[in-house]
């Protein structure tokens, strides 16, 4: 187990090897959990990206994602976190 700082502006820094077992990326957003008294990080994945959800129509859009994904544009092809299309 690590143990983090909290910064003077409230900033953390993720260990390397806690970042390379979630594929975490710069950039990549993080949903903040308060739960029985302890924060959760935990990855943000759009409900696209998420196995089974949308049946055939998230496969489609799951595909759609990666082949447009690059270091510029993390959340695929049209995401936005917004909710709206670029």
């Amino acid at each position: 187990m690590d143990t983090v700082v909290i910064s003077p502006g409230f900033e953390i820094r993720l260990p390397k090897r806690s970042r390379e077992a979630l594929g975490l990326a710069p950039g990549q957003r993080l949903r903040v959990v308060q739960y029985a008294g302890r924060i959760e990080l935990v990855p943000f994945r759009p409900a696209f990206e998420c196995p089974g959800l949308f049946g055939a129509a998230g496969e489609e859009r799951r595909s759609q994602a990666s082949s447009s994904a690059s270091p510029d544009n993390v959340g695929g092809a049209g995401y936005s976190p917004r909710g709206g299309s670029r």
